[in-house]
């Protein structure tokens, strides 16, 4: 793994992490910890730093001998200012030249107009073997349900 992938592990563990579960390497983002003022200065690392989580989370699925990994994006408690279509785009991007059917399954986790929209804002870049991985899962609590 490349220094940058050590580097920002510890650094950005608020917001980005991998656990296993159920014989899965799982990506975990979560999205209110995103703070796009400080991080658009990092846009290439940010997205490097993913790129080598998602490696991670596969390095996990194989030692189960399973092929993809499962991602997990939390939106509760998020906003507008937690999120940036550029940097979506510059992830979106990197992922799909670089990574070719590894994705299980997509859980998006939220509720209200904050989920729809930045969910509306993003279909139209996703491909369509990947819309169909994704899933939406409304939380209805207050409470997160984070696996940690």
């Amino acid at each position: 793994m490349t220094d940058i992938y050590h580097i920002f592990k510890e650094k950005f563990s608020n917001m980005i992490y991998i656990r296993e579960n159920n014989k899965f390497g799982n990506l975990f983002l979560v999205v209110k910890n995103f703070n796009i003022t400080i991080l658009k200065h990092n846009y290439d690392l940010i997205v490097e730093f993913i790129y080598y989580s998602c490696l991670e989370a596969l390095k996990i699925s194989n030692h189960y001998n399973n092929k993809t990994f499962t991602v997990h994006i939390y939106l509760e408690q998020a906003s507008m200012k937690n999120f940036s279509f550029k940097l979506f785009k510059k992830i979106n991007k990197k992922l799909t030249e670089n990574l070719k059917d590894v994705l299980d399954i997509c859980y998006i986790y939220g509720s209200g107009p904050f989920l729809l929209n930045i969910f509306k804002l993003i279909r139209s870049l996703l491909d369509p073997v990947t819309k169909k991985k994704i899933v939406i899962v409304k939380q209805t609590c207050k409470k997160s349900n984070i696996l940690l």
